[in-house]
């Protein structure tokens, strides 16, 4: 049978090209940007710790018929009145990476930025933007991310409103998972199943193995899950305590078929605190109730971060 390979392109992560403390103006045609069809998704994270920045979980899609290649996607901090709309903008560059190659008509996705800061802008607060050129530096596509970014005493740090008198509460990376769990193998995991994750490139490799459906009935959105626990979850319950880092959808399986050999190439979307943890694997669809739980594979080895 054919093989099933879902894979989220290649993740880059290279070191930043140049950074100056000089403010650079960029020049941007809107009107070319409309009509070269590229776009950068809106769902990027910035994290920036000891003024290492790093910039992840984002995609970049090309809708042009051709394959292009020698882009490079730079990150900059612009005024918070800077406005690239108008057609140009002014900002401090902070890192920059190459992309040897989009194909035509898809995604690249799971790209992040990486880069440890030896200058920093003037104090203030930034907001932040990703730009795609061509090999020419012409813009192709930017994007305003979510994150204000604030230079002060020589640091970076993410922007937070908060008062100054409260105190910032700890997010919690072991939360309690509430899901419901049917495994009633309708959908089952056959053969041996291994998930291998790439901490250092924020990627996650699942191989299988076969999922079959054991029924009558085609499932719509089919999902694999991974989850890192603390505990062996091989007799979990509906409640476990444990952080969700990816998931892949694998759309459909039709009644009384199988994937065989299934390969998953997908991105984490969170990451853990540093500790040992166990594997958690799942395979859900959809019923009546919502999203539910059909198998599963606990793994009982464990994983450090």
């Amino acid at each position: 049978m054919k093989k099933l390979f879902l894979t989220a392109s290649l993740l880059l992560s290279l070191n930043a090209l140049t950074y100056s403390q000089e403010l650079k103006t960029v020049q941007i045609d809107n009107m070319k940007i409309a009509s070269e069809s590229f776009s950068l998704s809106d769902n990027w994270v910035t994290h920036i710790e000891n003024n290492s920045v790093l910039i992840y979980n984002g995609r970049i899609e090309n809708n042009t018929s051709d394959d292009v290649k020698n882009l490079t996607l730079s990150y900059y901090l612009l005024d918070q009145d800077a406005n690239p709309d108008n057609g140009q903008f002014s900002g401090y560059l902070v890192s920059s990476i190459l992309l040897s190659k989009i194909a035509k008509n898809s995604n690249m996705v799971g790209v992040n930025i990486r880069k440890s800061i030896d200058e920093v802008p003037p104090v203030g607060k930034y907001k932040s933007l990703l730009l795609l050129t061509d090999r020419r530096d012409n813009v192709l596509a930017y994007k305003v991310t979510r994150s204000i970014v604030e230079s002060t005493n020589g640091t970076l740090a993410i922007f937070k409103e908060q008062p100054q008198t409260h105190t910032v509460k700890a997010p919690n990376l072991h939360p309690k998972v509430m899901i419901d769990l049917k495994e009633d193998n309708a959908i089952a995991f056959e053969k041996d199943w291994k998930v291998d994750i790439d901490f250092k490139n924020f990627m996650v490799n699942i191989n299988g193995g076969d999922i079959t459906n054991n029924t009558t009935t085609d499932f719509e959105n089919v999902i694999l899950d991974v989850y890192l626990t603390k505990e062996d979850q091989t007799t979990i319950t509906k409640t476990f305590e444990g952080v969700h880092i990816a998931s892949a959808n694998i759309n459909k399986i039709d009644a009384n078929k199988k994937f065989v050999d299934t390969a998953v190439k997908t991105n984490m979307f969170t990451i853990p605190e540093s500790g040992t943890y166990h594997i958690l694997l799942t395979v859900s669809s959809n019923d009546a109730n919502g999203k539910a739980v059909r198998n599963k594979r606990a793994f009982t080895s464990t994983i450090k971060f």
